[in-house]
């Protein structure tokens, strides 16, 4: 499959996921109902990735205002340094690509590596959606599968938002 192909069977997959970032938060947000961020989901999905999220250092950023920005210099700074930078953040503005850089340039994650990735662990990914009853949203995903890919590209750190 070309790379644009890859990227597009990823994207489809993300679309059947439940979107908070389009739908908004649900009211019961931070409970554990079915509505809720039952953060029990995502260790799950992690371990069954093989808990890439242990394989680097990383650095989260809290807050309100101005975490995007500061994940961008903090990641240039990083970079400038020599260090191998993962960094996550949401929402794109662009494509979905933007929300996730790898290495050394700051560049955007590839749409083959984001296809290919997304390819090799759509098996697991299938099994844990069913193993949660379908209540795997596109955010869990989507951050579990930059955690892989920045275990793959074995960055020296990431700089979550």
């Amino acid at each position: 499959a070309s790379e644009g192909e890859d990227l597009n069977e990823f994207m489809k997959y993300l679309h059947k996921l439940k979107n908070h970032e389009k739908t908004g938060v649900p009211k019961g947000a931070g409970t554990d109902t079915e509505h809720g961020f039952d953060l029990g989901r995502m260790r799950r999905l992690l371990y069954s990735l093989g808990n890439p999220q242990t394989k680097f250092k990383s650095i989260h950023i809290a807050g309100t205002k101005g975490k995007g920005s500061t994940a961008a210099f903090l990641s240039s700074i990083l970079r400038a340094e020599g260090y191998s930078v993962g960094c996550y953040t949401s929402p794109h503005i662009r494509t979905i690509r933007d929300r996730m850089t790898l290495g050394t340039t700051g560049e955007p994650v590839s749409a083959k590596a984001l296809g290919s990735y997304f390819f090799k662990i759509k098996n697991r990914l299938d099994a844990s959606l069913e193993s949660e009853g379908g209540h795997l949203t596109h955010f869990e995903v989507l951050t579990a599968v930059a955690f892989g890919l920045f275990a793959e590209e074995k960055v020296d750190l990431a700089v979550i938002e």
